[in-house]
C-alpha cells in the first residue's frame, strides 16, 4: 500500500512539475529564439512528448488513485479524488491526442512567413484557437492535480 501511495504522489508532483517545466520552457524559447519560426518548431517538439507524457502519467494517477479507492475505507475526499483523476485523464487524452496533433499537423502542412515569423495569418489563426484550448486545458488539469494534493490530508484521515 505505501508502494502504491508513493507512486500516487510521484505521479502528481510529476504532472504538476512537467506542465510547470513546459511552460517556463516555452516563455524562456519565445524569448531567446531566434525568431518564432525557431521557437515554433521547437516548442511544439517539446509539446507533443509533454501531451504524451502528462496522458501516460495520467493513466498512472488514475490507476493509483483506483487501487487506493479499493484499499482504503471509503471516504467524500477519497471519492472525489478519483473524480478528479478521471478528468485529468480526460483533459489529458484530448491534449495528447486531440489537440497536440492537430496543431503539429497545422505547423508542419501550413505556408509560413518568410520573415521567420511563423505561420501566415490565415493559419496561425486555427492553430492559435487550438493553442487557447491546449492551454485552458492544462490549466484544468493542474488545478485537478492541485485539488487532489489539497484533499490529501483529508484523504489519510481515518473516517
Amino acid at each position: 500500500m505505501r508502494f502504491i501511495r508513493a507512486i500516487h504522489d510521484l505521479t502528481l508532483a510529476l504532472v504538476v512539475g512537467g506542465i510547470f517545466g513546459g511552460a517556463f520552457s516555452a516563455v524562456i524559447l519565445f524569448r531567446e529564439a531566434p525568431s518564432r519560426e525557431v521557437a515554433g518548431r521547437v516548442g511544439q517538439a517539446i509539446f507533443d512528448l509533454l501531451g504524451i507524457v502528462v496522458f501516460g502519467l495520467s493513466l498512472v494517477l488514475l490507476a493509483s488513485r483506483a487501487f487506493l479507492l479499493r484499499t482504503e475505507p471509503p471516504s467524500r475526499a477519497r471519492s472525489v479524488a478519483l473524480a478528479l483523476s478521471v478528468a485529468c485523464v480526460l483533459l489529458a487524452c484530448a491534449i495528447a491526442l486531440g489537440l497536440t496533433p492537430a496543431m503539429g499537423r497545422i505547423w508542419r502542412t501550413a505556408p509560413h512567413a518568410p520573415d521567420g515569423s511563423g505561420l501566415v495569418e490565415a493559419a496561425r489563426v486555427p492553430f492559435m484557437r487550438l493553442h487557447g484550448i491546449a492551454n485552458l486545458s492544462y490549466l484544468a488539469l493542474l488545478g485537478c492535480a492541485a485539488a487532489i494534493i489539497l484533499l490529501q490530508p483529508a484523504d489519510r484521515l481515518p473516517r
